[in-house]
């Protein structure tokens, strides 16, 4: 499992073979900017979704991406869409997020 905490500069090596299933946290601008900057240049990752604690379950964030759920749902999510990438895009969050990110989805 990998985490990476962006605001909007998110880079992926182009080179990737490997399909990549992201779930994105956070239905902000940053999560916005970030799944837009995806869709258009790595055809090879699929956003699974996006998991946010303010924002009503079905809200379609992007392109055909919705809103799946809150953080809580994390550990379902993760195991259920055999998810290998956790992008944070929520730039005011932090430690305390990341933490708990970690705790949900434990030894995954």
């Amino acid at each position: 499992m990998y985490i990476d905490s962006v605001v909007y500069n998110y880079k992926l090596s182009k080179n990737n073979k490997m399909r990549e299933n992201i779930i994105v946290i956070g239905a902000g601008v940053a999560g916005q900017s970030l799944i837009k900057n995806i869709q258009q240049t790595l055809p090879k990752t699929k956003i699974i979704g996006v998991l946010d604690d303010n924002v009503k379950e079905g809200t379609i964030i992007g392109k055909d991406i919705k809103v799946i759920g809150n953080i809580d749902a994390l550990p379902i999510v993760f195991d259920q869409y055999k998810v290998n990438k956790i992008i944070i895009a929520m730039p005011s969050e932090r430690g305390k997020l990341v933490r708990k990110i970690v705790l949900l989805v434990g030894d995954h």
